[in-house]
């Protein structure tokens, strides 16, 4: 790793430290509300049917399937980070980065 990408990761570690993960990967109204929008947009997919081109339908499909990884991946990333932090020394975090300024 060289030194700018490990003091951009530390950076965002000591963010993460200092703020915590974001509250709406955590609210349950949002998964609610984006499983519900997976739902409505493949429902529509597949009422259209025929009067839509075939690889539309499947970078919609694509689109939305990554879509939804990536919200899954963030709400568990951020279900995580409070067994994570308290192993993460803030001041170890700041020291490096000190030390990686010219």
């Amino acid at each position: 790793m060289t030194p700018s990408q490990e003091k951009k990761y530390l950076v965002a570690v000591l963010k993460a430290i200092d703020n915590g993960p974001s509250k709406i990967w955590l609210s349950f109204w949002f998964d609610l509300l984006s499983w519900f929008a997976v739902a409505f947009i493949f429902f529509v997919l597949f009422q259209a049917g025929n009067r839509i081109h075939p690889l539309l339908t499947a970078l919609v499909a694509l689109f939305v399937g990554v879509l939804a990884g990536f919200v899954s991946f963030a709400q568990l990333s951020a279900k995580r980070w409070s067994y994570f932090r308290p192993h993460v020394d803030r001041n170890s975090v700041v020291k490096r980065l000190s030390e990686l300024e010219p």
